[in-house]
């Protein structure tokens, strides 16, 4: 976002509003993308992921997978 962010301030400095709303639109719609891309990812491989920063056979994997499952 922050390049979205620089680009619109040098078209609202150069006066080009009409591409400070297309590069808003822009890095809103990459934005979202990508945010759509790891949430996706995060509910499909939620184990893996967790399993990475937690122990494989311990209580807190069960907890942590729970409050993932919730949370989506």
């Amino acid at each position: 976002m922050r390049r979205a962010t620089s680009i619109a301030a040098q078209n609202i400095g150069a006066g080009n509003w009409q591409r400070v709303h297309r590069s808003a639109a822009v890095g809103f719609g990459f934005n979202l993308l990508f945010t759509g891309v790891l949430v996706t990812l995060c509910m499909f491989f939620q184990t893996e992921i967790l399993s990475l920063f937690l122990p494989d056979a311990h209580r807190s994997l069960e907890i942590a997978e729970h409050i993932v499952s919730t949370t989506f």
